[in-house]
């Protein structure tokens, strides 16, 4: 559990470009994350796509999926620190164009209470 005064912090990203994912896992440890756990997973966009759907934003889907592997990564990192997450999101966004379509996205969420991580 979190120690008084501790400000934890859950980092996301979903990276599309997959094989960037050791460049950005690098990136994370080197500003002070202490661990990852990364999971494969599939965007809503390719679902659609892929099952037929043809509403108005399939032209969109499409051409931002267009290269990509079929599978994305989603990386969760509790950081342990404010300083921590800021250098690790500056960092990530300086190495990956999240505005580039299709690239991925990141966000962060305050996180109460975290057991089993090791100290």
């Amino acid at each position: 559990m979190k120690k008084e005064g501790d400000n934890l912090h859950l980092l996301v990203i979903v990276l599309n470009k997959t094989n960037l994912l050791t460049e950005v896992l690098e990136l994370l440890a080197a500003k002070g994350a202490k661990g990852a756990t990364i999971i494969d997973s599939v965007g809503m966009g390719r679902t659609l796509v892929k099952s037929g759907y043809s509403g108005p934003l399939v032209a969109s889907f499409t051409r931002a999926l267009k290269g990509l592997p079929p599978m994305n990564k989603t990386i969760f990192s509790v950081l342990d620190s404010n300083e921590v997450l800021d250098a690790a999101v500056a960092a990530v966004q300086a190495f990956l164009d999240l505005k580039e379509p299709g690239s991925g996205i990141m966000f962060t969420m305050p996180v109460q209470n975290v057991y089993g991580l090791v100290e």
